[in-house]
């Protein structure tokens, strides 16, 4: 593997993702998932607008949160996303009480299974949330959502999965599962902590990255993830990301 395949890796499935970069800055921005942010060796910055944050090694973002972040531009960073719903993140919320930014000295995880440089590059995704349980001493999990999310919200998450290449309809979707639109809006944004619309958008990202990382071409994967252009998906990277699609995903 090649130094240039060493500096930007990100890869999303089933509700988690993993970005490895080097001398990341961002603009400031915010995103429906947690963000846990892990540096290999050299501290970092994060500035949420109210307080700076410096000499971290590790951070913890709750959702929705708008920071910016500096990083040394001589070290690798991980950045991990999870999704409010997946329980890997409500196990994070409930052992950190997260409500705000939180800043945890590095010495507080797992030395003994913080992964190196080679093994986050070769990492899958799907193996994060082990990786991670490790880290932070926590409980073992199995599978996404929990029991605070309606079942009726969780059902309609499957058709929102099939249906990204659409014009997904609120209207269709509440009459699929008997309520009205203004209370299915209402129930979406009570259970998911976003509107509907914000949580499509998130949903639209991550089929897109993952039809690139599949190998077809910016036009192809938008469509996949129902962007209407290459444009409309770079807009909405960089608000959530702070950074640009091209510095991120190039190889």
């Amino acid at each position: 593997m090649t130094k240039t395949e060493l500096k930007h890796k990100l890869k999303f499935t089933d509700g988690i993702a993993i970005y490895l970069g080097k001398g990341i800055t961002t603009k400031p921005h915010k995103h429906f998932a947690l963000e846990i942010i892990l540096s290999l060796n050299k501290p970092f910055e994060i500035s949420t607008g109210k307080k700076v944050y410096n000499n971290c090694h590790f951070a913890i973002i709750p959702k929705n949160i708008k920071h910016q972040f500096l990083g040394n531009k001589n070290d690798h960073q991980v950045f991990i996303f999870i999704d409010p719903f997946h329980k890997l993140s409500n196990l994070l919320e409930k052992k950190f009480e997260l409500t705000e930014l939180i800043i945890t000295d590095f010495q507080t995880l797992s030395k003994d299974h913080f992964p190196t440089l080679q093994q986050w590059i070769q990492m899958e995704p799907k193996y994060l949330s082990e990786t991670i349980i490790k880290l932070f001493g926590l409980q073992s999990i199995t599978g996404n959502s929990d029991n605070k999310t309606d079942t009726r919200i969780i059902n309609s998450f499957q058709y929102i999965q099939e249906n990204l290449h659409k014009n997904i309809s609120i209207k269709s979707i509440s009459n699929s599962i008997f309520l009205s639109e203004s209370r299915y809006a209402h129930l979406f944004k009570f259970s998911v902590g976003i509107p509907f619309r914000r949580y499509i958008l998130w949903q639209r990202m991550q089929k897109t990255i993952q039809s690139l990382s599949e190998g077809n071409s910016l036009t192809a994967a938008c469509y996949d993830g129902g962007f209407s252009d290459s444009s409309h998906f770079n807009n909405v990277f960089q608000e959530m990301f702070g950074i640009t699609p091209s510095a991120v995903l190039k190889s």
